[in-house]
């Protein structure tokens, strides 16, 4: 049976060592909370750049669209966000997060703000996203990422 569940999360965010925890939801099946622990793996391994466990949580055809309408794969997102010693990503941080689960799919939205030293420069990027999970072998994978400019 295909239920819909839609959980609104004020914020998710990741301190210095930590993605964080969904804050204030409600959840009587246990489905979102697993999605938003998925978010908060995806979130540490960016941080980290943990190629190992990003390999893990892109399904294997994922498709990943940049706000510059560009799209790559699983192996150029791992590319971009493998360990280079120019680059100290220094936090992420999740805001507006809604999940809303379909069975074994979930789509999650939100917004996302990482501040990074690259060549001992700080910089800073946000963006919005929707990235679509399914949920096969007990995991839930990202499929689709499509990602765009914040409105402000």
């Amino acid at each position: 049976m295909r239920k819909n569940i839609f959980f609104i999360v004020i914020m998710l965010c990741l301190p210095a060592a930590a993605f964080g925890q969904a804050a204030g939801y409600t959840d009587s099946t246990g489905v979102a909370k697993e999605v938003f622990a998925t978010i908060a793996k995806w979130g540490e391994a960016v941080r980290g750049r943990n190629t190992k466990t990003l390999n893990e949580i892109f399904e294997e055809n994922v498709v990943i669209t940049t706000y510059d309408g560009k799209t790559r794969g699983k192996l150029a997102e791992l590319e971009l966000l493998k360990p280079d010693p120019k680059i100290r990503t220094l936090s992420v941080k999740n805001e507006d997060i809604k999940v809303r689960v379909f069975g074994n799919a979930a789509i999650a939205t939100g917004e996302c703000r990482i501040n990074y030293v690259s060549s001992e420069k700080l910089m800073n990027t946000a963006f919005r996203y929707t990235a679509s999970f399914v949920k096969e072998d007990g995991r839930w994978q990202i499929v689709a990422l499509h990602t765009s400019r914040p409105s402000q």
